[in-house]
C-alpha cells in the first residue's frame, strides 16, 4: 500500500505527465477568451485550496491518532 506523500508524489507526476503532453501537440498557442480565462483562474484557485483543506485534514487527523 502506498504511503499518503507516495500517493501524492504519483498523483503531481501524473499531472506534470498530463500537461506535458498537452503542449507536445504543436498546435501553437491558443489565446482563450477573457471569461474562460477568469473562469479557469478560479477554477484552479478553488481546487488548490482544495487540495490544501484535505492536506491540512489528514494531518490532523494524523497528529490526534498520535496522542
Amino acid at each position: 500500500m502506498l504511503r499518503h506523500s507516495q500517493r501524492l508524489s504519483l498523483l503531481l507526476l501524473l499531472v506534470l505527465a498530463a500537461t506535458a503532453r498537452g503542449q507536445a501537440a504543436g498546435t501553437g498557442p491558443k489565446v482563450l477568451e477573457p471569461w474562460l480565462l477568469g473562469l479557469t483562474a478560479v477554477v484552479v484557485f478553488l481546487f488548490i485550496v482544495f487540495v490544501v483543506l484535505l492536506i491540512n485534514r489528514f494531518w490532523n487527523l494524523r497528529m490526534r491518532r498520535g496522542r
